[in-house]
């Protein structure tokens, strides 16, 4: 690369980090810039991959839960609805 190049890459970095600055993409000129550059993640510790999955975990007991609790509302709202009637019919 001749100095020309050079220079015009690093001014070109120099934008583009002002830009996801002011965009609050990235904080300061680090690993995130490089990561981006590159469409590269951090490696993550162990620790972090567990808690992931943890929180993976926590999300499908939500989901399951809030699932059980829509069937026993349609279920509550099926029964309320016979009682209705059933009451309809025996005033009639």
């Amino acid at each position: 690369m001749n100095s020309m190049t050079v220079e015009a890459s690093r001014e070109l970095l120099e934008r583009i980090r002002e830009r996801l600055i002011k965009l609050g993409e990235l904080m300061d000129f680090g690993p995130e810039l490089f990561q981006l550059l590159n469409n590269t993640k951090p490696v993550e510790s162990p620790e972090v991959v567990r808690l992931k999955r943890e929180v993976a975990q926590l999300r499908q007991h939500k989901n399951d839960y809030m699932e059980a609790a829509e069937e026993t509302s349609r279920a509550l709202r099926a029964q309320v609805a016979e009682l209705e009637a059933l009451i309809k019919a025996n005033n009639t």
